[in-house]
C-alpha cells in the first residue's frame, strides 16, 4: 500500500486486498486511512490480529508503537491541520484514549506481526506471521511503500497463493 505522511492509503494492490480482506467497494467508499485499516470495526484485520492472548499482546504493542513513531515523526508539526485531523481520526475509534498513554515498554518491540489469514484456495483462516517494511522513494521520509513479508512456512504458502513469491523471506 502506499501511504502519505497523514497515513492515508493512496492505493492497495490486489493481494493486500485479498490478505486483508478489504474490498474495492470498501476502499473506494471513501478515502481510506491507515487508522481506518486497523481499527474500523467492519473490516476483519483487528479481530483477526487479535485472535488469542498472544496476538492481543503484540497487537497492543504494535499500535502504542505505532502511535509513538506517529507522534515523534511528526512531532514539529502537532498543531497543523493535517495533524489534528489524524488525531480526530483515531479519537473516532478511541484508540488515543486507549493506547495513548500507554507505559514504555521495557524491551525492544518484536518487528513480527500476526494475523489469520483467508487461504484463497480453501477460504480457510490460519495464523500467519509477516513482518511490515517502509519503504520511501525520494529522500523525504513520504510517501511511504508499505510492503509486508512472509516470516514462517505458512505466511510464504498464504502469499504463493495470492500470487506473491513464495522465496520472499525475512531473514
Amino acid at each position: 500500500m502506499i501511504v502519505t505522511h497523514a497515513q492515508d492509503i493512496k492505493d492497495l494492490n490486489e493481494p493486500f486486498r485479498r490478505l486483508f480482506d478489504i474490498s474495492h467497494e470498501r476502499f473506494s467508499d471513501s478515502l481510506m486511512n491507515r487508522i481506518d485499516v486497523h481499527f474500523h470495526p467492519d473490516l476483519p484485520i483487528r479481530t483477526r490480529s487479535t485472535f488469542d492472548k498472544a496476538s492481543l499482546e503484540q497487537w497492543q504493542s504494535h499500535t502504542v508503537h505505532g502511535i509513538r513513531a506517529f507522534k515523534q515523526d511528526h512531532l514539529l508539526s502537532r498543531y497543523d491541520a493535517w495533524y489534528q485531523k489524524v488525531i480526530d481520526r483515531a479519537q473516532t475509534y478511541n484508540v488515543l484514549d486507549m493506547y495513548g498513554d500507554a507505559p514504555d515498554a521495557a524491551e525492544a518491540i518484536e518487528p513480527v506481526q500476526t494475523i489469520l489469514a483467508r487461504r484463497p484456495g480453501t477460504g480457510e483462516l490460519v495464523p500467519i506471521r509477516y513482518k511490515q517494511m517502509s519503504i520511501s522513494g525520494n529522500s523525504r521520509m513520504h510517501p511511504q511503500i508499505q510492503v509486508f513479508l512472509p516470516v514462517d512456512a505458512a505466511a510464504r504458502q498464504v502469499f504463493e497463493e495470492l500470487g506473491c513469491p513464495a522465496d520472499c523471506r525475512f531473514g
